[in-house]
């Protein structure tokens, strides 16, 4: 009878998470995300062209280098959004899910089955414009979700949380037997 055994592994034989291939989130979380974006700084010019309406002539130098600063931050976040939506995606693998975001600072999550509590869809106003959901997976200890994966068709969405939930079901029933 073995009571404790803990052999090395060979790194090399390890999984490799370039090797994963992420699913996309649909087409309209684009659309959904360029759109917010180009309201968002819709809104600041409006806010920033009645800010040079409203200024003193004393100020014309700095404004004319407050626009050198605005619109190419402007533009490089709208471009940032549109590189954001393709470097995202979500995997689904036998032990858990896998969810990667981020353009400067790429921030890849994964949760097990067996540390799940439990995982809900949810839908905001403008999602129901698009159709679109967001899947969140809690795990134990927090009170917000620990993985959120925005940006999927209702029927992905549903079938991922039912296979999660079944998952962790069957990996907490598997691990009380033992």
């Amino acid at each position: 009878m073995k009571i404790f055994e803990n052999q090395q592994l060979d790194i090399d034989l390890l999984p490799r998470m370039k090797d994963i291939e992420f699913i996309k989130p649909h087409r309209s979380y684009l659309y959904m995300t360029m759109i917010q974006s180009v309201v968002f700084w819709l809104i600041m010019f409006g806010i920033f062209s009645l800010s040079v309406i409203a200024a003193r002539e004393e100020f014309y130098e700095f404004i004319l280098y407050a626009r050198l600063l605005f619109y190419p931050t402007a533009i490089l976040s709208i471009l940032l959004t549109w590189i954001g939506f393709h470097k995202r995606g979500h995997a689904l693998r036998t032990h858990d899910i896998m969810y990667k975001e981020g353009v400067l600072f790429q921030n890849k999550t994964n949760i097990s089955f067996n540390r799940v509590q439990h995982c809900e869809t949810s839908q905001g106003p403008l999602e129901q414009m698009f159709d679109l959901h967001t899947l969140k997976v809690f795990t134990a200890g927090g009170q917000s979700s620990d993985l959120s994966i925005p940006g999927l068709h209702e029927d992905i969405a549903a079938n991922l949380k039912e296979f999660i939930v079944v998952a962790t079901a069957a990996k907490k029933g598997h691990s009380e037997e033992e």
